[in-house]
């Protein structure tokens, strides 16, 4: 009888953690995938301003919120959470370009009417070519400021020197945005 108990007990801890860990990595999934989601509307925005052919469409991609870059992203958040047997209950875009994403396993714990959640947070890190200044999409200048319109928007031109150019002359082939979780 003691070891029926104890294997009734052991099986449903068992199936708890793993109903967690499911959790966790559903939660997971959705924020990686709504900060992917952004962070390749971003390079392809950097891709469409290199390929202009004038001053005036390569700046057209540059000096919008970031977030209106990103709209979508908390659909990719909520096809993730499914695809991991979950429901997103929440998602958010957070300062410093970051996303969080909450979810239920769709599941029961085994023998409870428990259902386990779990939230992850993901974040843009903003490598090479475009940057973000005052909440607004940027290029670097290559002399290492980031500028959002090509009139000094993003610190205007040094003392006494030349003005910014119309367009940079020296900026990567293409951007790299990174997305990785982070705590909170």
């Amino acid at each position: 009888l003691l070891l029926a108990v104890g294997m009734v007990v052991i099986i449903t801890l068992g199936d708890a953690v793993a109903d967690r860990r499911s959790a966790n990595s559903a939660a997971d999934a959705a924020a990686l995938a709504a900060a992917d989601y952004c962070a390749d509307r971003l390079e392809d925005a950097y891709q469409a301003a290199v390929r202009a052919p004038d001053d005036e469409g390569f700046w057209s991609q540059f000096g919008k919120p970031v977030s209106s870059y990103c709209s979508g992203a908390s659909e990719q958040a909520q096809a993730y959470a499914r695809r991991n047997g979950a429901t997103l209950t929440d998602f958010t875009r957070l300062s410093g370009n970051r996303f969080r994403a909450s979810v239920t396993n769709d599941g029961q714990v085994a023998g409870t009417d428990l259902h386990n959640g779990s939230t992850a947070t993901a974040q843009l890190t903003f490598t090479s070519g475009v940057c973000v200044r005052n909440g607004l999409l940027g290029v670097e200048d290559g002399l290492g400021t980031c500028r959002t319109s090509p009139g000094g928007g993003g610190g205007g031109a040094p003392k006494g020197g030349p003005p910014p150019p119309a367009r940079p002359s020296r900026y990567p082939a293409t951007a790299v945005v990174d997305t990785q979780l982070v705590a909170g």
